[in-house]
C-alpha cells in the first residue's frame, strides 16, 4: 500500500513538473506591464499622441478632522499624453487607523504643457479602484505641476483635504 501511494505520488509530481516545463511563453516578448511602461507611439499615425508614465516617490499629506496626516514614501505614477494626466497612488493609507492600503487612481485630469511645465487642474473627477468607480471619495479641486523630475499636486477626496510632493523615482 505504502508503495502505491509513494509510486503515485512521484509520478503526480513528475507530471507537473512536466507540465511546467512546456512553456511556450517567448522571453524576448515585453509583457503588458512592460509594454504600458514605455513610450509608445502608433507606428502608422502620424497624428498618435505620445503616451508617457513616469513613477514618483513623495510626501503625501491628508487633513482629517483638523489634524495633517503626513506619509513619506508614497508611489504615483503618473500618465500622461497630450491632454490629460492620471494619476494612480500605490499603498496609501489616508490616516494611520486604515486597516489596508488602497491602490487609487484619478484618471483623465487636464493637462498642458508650457515652458517645460506640466499643470493640470479638474473640479472633479471620480476616483476609480481596481477599475471601478469611487463616486464617494470624488476628487475634487485638483491643482497640480510637474517640474523637471518633481511633482506637487493638492485636491479633497471626498471630503479630505490632500496634497502631495514627490521626485521621480
Amino acid at each position: 500500500m505504502k508503495f502505491k501511494f509513494l509510486t503515485w505520488a512521484m509520478m503526480l509530481g513528475m507530471l507537473s513538473l512536466g507540465v511546467a516545463s512546456c512553456d511556450d511563453d517567448d522571453d524576448d516578448e515585453p509583457t503588458n506591464n512592460q509594454q504600458n511602461d514605455k513610450d509608445t507611439t502608433g507606428e502608422n499615425d502620424q497624428d498618435s499622441v505620445k503616451a508617457h508614465k513616469v513613477r514618483y516617490s513623495g510626501l503625501m499629506t491628508v487633513v482629517y478632522d483638523g489634524d495633517e496626516y503626513p506619509t513619506d514614501s508614497i508611489l504615483i505614477y503618473a500618465a500622461d499624453s497630450a491632454d490629460f494626466i492620471s494619476l494612480d497612488f500605490q499603498g496609501v493609507k489616508f490616516v494611520p487607523q486604515m486597516p489596508v492600503t488602497l491602490d487609487i487612481s484619478v484618471p483623465n485630469i487636464p493637462c498642458k504643457m508650457e515652458d517645460g511645465v506640466m499643470t493640470f487642474q479638474a473640479d472633479s473627477i471620480v476616483p476609480t479602484m481596481k477599475g471601478v468607480p469611487m463616486p464617494k471619495y470624488m476628487a475634487r479641486r485638483i491643482k497640480g505641476e510637474i517640474v523637471r523630475e518633481g511633482i506637487k499636486f493638492s485636491l479633497l477626496f471626498g471630503d479630505y483635504p490632500t496634497s502631495y510632493d514627490g521626485k521621480e523615482f
